[in-house]
């Protein structure tokens, strides 16, 4: 009786569970009906809605030309968002020919509206040399003027090329303060560059436990490359007692979300340590 009462509890969960699954679906095709009525009336919010679910994929299958040609309505309508949007798929060719030229004009008829994302895409053209000089004394320009707004973006890419000197005089000390404005900011990035400065010594004095603290709290937040490094804190025991098996649990962690340099590790650790990787 037992048996049959706990099946019956195991049962009644998935069944509890599907039906909740459905309801969620339904809940989800409702909404993206009743936003689709709204686009269809000129609603700026519902057209920028449904080009972002359409660009990412999320709840409809990725479809990259009816993103374009809601943000493209959007823009129409006026809205800035929709025009720093509409850079972006130009920049990267996104249901729309690659356009570096027109993907520039649109950020800046955004920035000259406002869109701090839109300095942030320009200080990015200017990195990457894309469809004219890479210069760095520009996209820094842009990133402090997107920083005087608190851009958590820009702080980062500004104490990233501070950090090595791209356009400016390298200054880790001014670096480290980006960095951590970059942190109060929630920036995903910005707590394992940090650590990387301390465990190594970059311009200042090695810290390997404040190193450690920072990998941890970027970790937690997703950060797979904060996983690798503490992989490899643990497997050389840098700053932390040696420890091959909490290394492996870093690096398979790391490995499972796509991180190539945690791979290599993992298949060079397993190699050497056939025991621990069983």
């Amino acid at each position: 009786m037992r048996l049959v009462l706990i099946l019956f509890i195991f049962l009644s969960h998935f069944i509890f569970a599907d039906n909740y699954n459905q309801t969620k679906s339904n809940r989800v095709s409702r909404s993206l009906f009743y936003s689709k009525i709204k686009a269809n009336s000129g609603n700026i919010d519902s057209l920028l809605k449904l080009g972002l679910l359409y660009k990412e994929g999320k709840v409809v299958k990725k479809d990259y030309q009816k993103s374009f040609n809601y943000f493209l309505k959007a823009a129409i309508k006026g809205s800035i968002e929709a025009k720093n949007y509409l850079g972006v798929m130009y920049l990267n060719g996104l249901g729309v020919e690659q356009n570096y030229k027109k993907a520039k004009n649109l950020f800046l008829e955004a920035r000259e509206a406002g869109s701090i994302k839109a300095i942030n895409n320009l200080a990015y053209i200017y990195v990457n040399g894309l469809g004219l000089r890479q210069d760095y004394a520009k996209a820094i320009a842009y990133y402090k003027e997107a920083a005087q707004n608190s851009s958590a973006t820009a702080l980062y890419n500004l104490a990233l090329l501070i950090e090595k000197g791209k356009g400016v005089k390298r200054d880790i000390a001014l670096a480290i303060k980006l960095y951590n404005l970059a942190i109060e900011q929630k920036h995903p990035l910005a707590e394992a560059n940090l650590a990387i400065i301390y465990l190594e010594g970059n311009g200042v004095k090695p810290d390997t436990k404040k190193a450690l603290e920072l990998l941890k709290s970027s970790a937690k937040k997703g950060n797979i490359n904060a996983l690798n490094t503490l992989g490899f804190m643990f497997a050389t025991g840098k700053g932390v007692e040696k420890n091959e098996k909490i290394a492996y649990q870093f690096w398979k962690r790391a490995s499972m979300f796509g991180n190539s340099s945690a791979k290599k590790n993992l298949e060079i650790l397993c190699r050497d340590q056939k025991k621990l990787c069983k």
